[in-house]
């Protein structure tokens, strides 16, 4: 029965609509403000308009969002002085058998932007690009207020805008590495988008997502694309069956 039912046209994308279409909606967060004064010195001044922006991103209605955590899906340092995030990107970015010394990056569905921001002081250029104004406008605050001049962030939604565009907002005609991290599970045709990685990069840090099969579909692809694909971790440090891999054409 199961063989027959995979040899219906479009059945799989209606399954995977349904489930969208009905997963249970998360409850809606009301981001609060919190002013500050004159009388505020400089240093609190620029926390506070960050933890304000990167408190406004919670509001985004999806499970990233990690409404629980201070400053949302990232964890961040400011100042010295570190708040709470659902991921810790060091911990992915230290797993990676990569010297990101001097080298540009291309993250794919960067959220607040933490992967970037996470080595900040070795990447030659960064470029994030994210389909939610609200984590762009986050980001390139943060940015500006870290003094981090050589990254930028920008609005582009994989399934809506043309993906051949992704190449345009680079800095040089190909990147050194692309993150694309739990983004897949999320994106309609995630396998043109991959086709499009390998044009623009020989390296990839990825990360799987989804049930057991959609992990399995998109490791199998990832091997069909690249000579070699290590596995970093099996898991994530917020408990989610996700696995984080290395893909390299180099």
């Amino acid at each position: 029965m199961r063989n027959f039912l995979k040899k219906i046209p479009g059945l799989k994308k209606f399954i995977i609509w349904l489930r969208t279409f009905f997963r249970p909606s998360l409850p809606i967060y009301h981001s609060t403000r919190k002013d500050y004064t004159k009388a505020d010195s400089v240093s609190v001044v620029k926390r506070r308009k960050l933890l304000n922006l990167l408190d406004y991103t919670k509001t985004s209605g999806v499970g990233y969002a990690a409404t629980s955590y201070e400053a949302g899906y990232h964890k961040i340092k400011i100042d010295g002085v570190e708040f709470s995030g659902q991921r810790d990107p060091k911990n992915r970015t230290d797993l990676a058998p990569y010297d990101f010394k001097n080298k540009t990056i291309l993250d794919i569905g960067s959220n607040q932007g933490g992967m970037i921001f996470a080595l900040k002081d070795q990447f030659r250029w960064a470029i994030g690009v994210d389909y939610d104004p609200r984590m762009v406008n986050a980001s390139n605050l943060v940015s500006r207020e870290m003094g981090i001049s050589n990254a930028h962030f920008y609005v582009f939604d994989i399934d809506k805008d043309p993906i051949l565009l992704l190449k345009d907002f680079l800095p040089e005609q190909n990147v050194d590495i692309i993150f694309l991290l739990a983004v897949c599970r999320w994106v309609k045709e995630w396998k043109c988008l991959i086709d499009n990685c390998t044009s623009l990069s020989k390296n990839m840090l990825f990360e799987s997502n989804g049930n057991q099969e959609c992990q399995a579909e998109q490791l199998a692809y990832l091997n069909k694309k690249y000579k070699k694909v290590d596995l970093l971790l099996d898991g994530s440090d917020d408990g989610s069956t996700r696995r984080l891999y290395f893909a390299s054409n180099e």
